[in-house]
């Protein structure tokens, strides 16, 4: 059975016709800067009879695309996954700011993995680069290497525009969003 995919840059290029006709741009590709960025910490969300704060969302004309999960190195009950635990907490009583999501980035201070909303652990990886000449030293800090590599503006709108493919698992019947690793995102 083959499965249907739809690229990120397909699912914008239809809601970027629509929009352009309104004369507004979703994204501005082209000229990363024209776009308004913003970074939030303990942005608050109430949905429902939810109220919840996720440690740092990334906006892109107001649009939440990025979401970095933090949790405290010294607390030693903290990991990475229990950051991914509280995602999913996000998924299941905020589901309406998860929507646009395009990362999912989780930390413990030590560790740092990106993967998407819809990814198991086991897909959440190492961003190993900042500008894809080569890996950092073993000893570089993760997070900072995922927020310089993944965040630079013109980095992340690439990743947008032609690193994310979405996929219909033939079992589930779900749709999975893939994010490209970083080897596989500074190939293109």
């Amino acid at each position: 059975m083959s499965r249907k995919q739809m690229t990120m840059q397909d699912w914008i290029t239809k809601l970027d016709e629509f929009l352009t006709v309104s004369g507004r741009q979703l994204l501005d590709f082209e000229n990363p800067d024209s776009n308004d960025w913003m970074a939030i910490n303990q942005f608050t969300v109430i949905e429902g009879q939810q109220d919840r704060r996720p440690d740092i969302l990334i906006f892109v004309n107001g649009l939440p695309l990025g979401l970095i999960e933090l949790k405290n190195p010294g607390d030693e009950g903290a990991t990475i996954w229990s950051a991914y635990a509280q995602v999913q907490t996000y998924k299941s009583e905020i589901p309406s700011l998860l929507q646009y999501n395009v990362a999912v980035v989780l930390s413990d201070g030590l560790e740092a993995r990106i993967g998407s909303l819809t990814a198991n652990q086991e897909w959440f990886k190492v961003w190993r680069t900042v500008d894809g000449e080569s890996d950092v030293p073993k000893a570089s800090l993760e997070l900072e290497v995922m927020i310089r590599g993944v965040f630079e503006r013109q980095r992340f709108l690439d990743l947008i525009q032609h690193c994310i493919v979405f996929e219909k698992d033939p079992d589930s019947g779900s749709i999975q969003k893939i994010i490209a690793g970083y080897h596989q995102f500074h190939r293109i």
